[in-house]
């Protein structure tokens, strides 16, 4: 733009300021582009270096490594085993939701110690063969399988390419691999791998929570384990976190963590920030903002369904769907109505889907309300919320998705 500025002031043919201002337009995306492809093999040998290094100093650490993939539950599992682990061991995780190549080798790099005893490590996918690549880039001890079930279908395409994914962890483990068995596609997965492995949260598996009380303040259950059973409580809201306790629970009694001391961990959980974080007030705020599935929007709603008072729900739905986007968030809007009082729908992306499963589930369409940005959100709840209400905020959209 400062060229054809330059033309304009300086050239007095108006022909040529007409050509000029052409051209400039024309090539400009190719000024954007250009740079970006010769950049780009630079940016390789670089992320290439970072691997490089991180492989030599996992080498010269020792440590056993735990990876854990899924659909869903990645983090809150890894939080959890974490916490199991850490008063026995010496443990090092990757932070919040670093689950790719250049997040592992952050941590790796900056975090990693040499008396750390095991590196617990997230993996995420968009497509076949991210898993693959990070399990041999890691060199997995022992897998975890979390839910696997309708997420990033956008990208993925179909279920059985995302399984095939989510297996690739299972092809590149040298040791014991524990599949949560509460979605199907997991249970498909455990019986395909024929190496060691124990199937959790089935009633018939090795690892399952019993007796299940879950309310506001928290859950209690029967934690089973090789038969064996210890009753439990914790600050955790939700099923889907004692699944996820149960999973963490299981795969540190395999690392010769006792029930006693699986028994004190779980007492003194901490939730993961973000995912059924409950904070207390004048005004209960159930902070779920990093869920982005079906199971965990309907788990969502069902412990906001525990909470006495006036219920909020505010929620812009669930993205990367593919062709099952209204159909999901159809059903999500269903679950919405049949517990909360007012649903307020963030954005447009799913706002007609949304709408029509809460208001076809009987919701009134004055306690359906819109907000198309964060500003218009905070004026609006200003505007309905009083002492004693209950918000749930489900799923949280990025800024470039409207």
């Amino acid at each position: 733009y400062l060229i054809l500025f330059l033309i304009i002031f300086y050239i007095n043919s108006f022909l040529y300021i007409f050509l000029s201002v052409f051209a400039v337009f024309i090539l400009s995306p190719f000024l954007v582009v250009v740079p970006f492809l010769v950049g780009l093999p630079f940016e390789q040998l670089i992320k290439q270096r970072y691997i490089f290094l991180a492989k030599r100093k996992l080498k010269k650490c020792g440590c056993k490594k735990i990876a854990i993939t899924g659909s869903y539950g990645k983090t809150s599992t890894k939080n959890i085993l974490f916490q199991i682990l850490k008063d026995q061991f010496n443990v090092c995780i990757t932070p919040k939701s670093f689950n790719t190549p250049m997040g592992i080798c952050k941590t790796i790099l900056q975090e990693l110690k040499q008396t750390d005893d095991f590196f617990v490590v997230e993996m995420g996918a968009r497509k076949r063969g991210d898993i693959k690549f990070l399990s041999k880039f890691v060199g997995v001890d022992f897998g975890i399988i979390t839910p696997v079930g309708n997420c990033h279908l956008q990208t993925f395409g179909t279920i059985e390419n995302l399984e095939n994914t989510k297996y690739e962890l299972c092809e590149n483990t040298s040791g014991v691999v524990i599949f949560n068995g509460r979605s199907k596609s997991t249970q498909k997965l455990f019986c395909r791998y024929p190496y060691k492995k124990f199937l959790v949260c089935t009633e018939d598996g090795f690892a399952y929570a019993k007796d299940v009380v879950v309310d506001q303040n928290g859950s209690r259950f029967t934690l089973c384990i090789d038969k064996s059973q210890i009753e439990c409580k914790t600050k955790l809201l939700g099923k889907s976190s004692i699944d996820n306790v149960v999973v963490a629970s299981a795969m540190a009694y395999v690392l010769g963590v006792s029930l006693v001391q699986i028994k004190n961990a779980i007492g003194s959980l901490k939730p993961t920030p973000h995912r059924l974080e409950l904070i207390k007030g004048r005004v209960n705020v159930i902070d779920d903002s990093y869920n982005s599935n079906i199971d965990g929007f309907c788990e969502a709603v069902e412990v906001l369904s525990k909470f006495k008072g006036r219920k909020i729900v505010v929620s812009p739905g669930i993205v990367e769907l593919g062709k099952k986007q209204f159909e999901i968030n159809y059903l999500a809007g269903e679950k919405v109505a049949d517990v909360a009082d007012i649903f307020i729908i963030e954005n447009e992306t799913n706002k007609k889907s949304l709408f029509a499963g809460a208001f076809k589930a009987g919701m009134k369409k004055e306690k359906i309300l819109f907000a198309s940005g964060r500003k218009e959100l905070q004026g609006l709840l200003k505007s309905i919320i009083f002492p004693g209400d209950n918000i749930l905020f489900e799923n949280d959209f990025p800024d470039n998705i409207k």
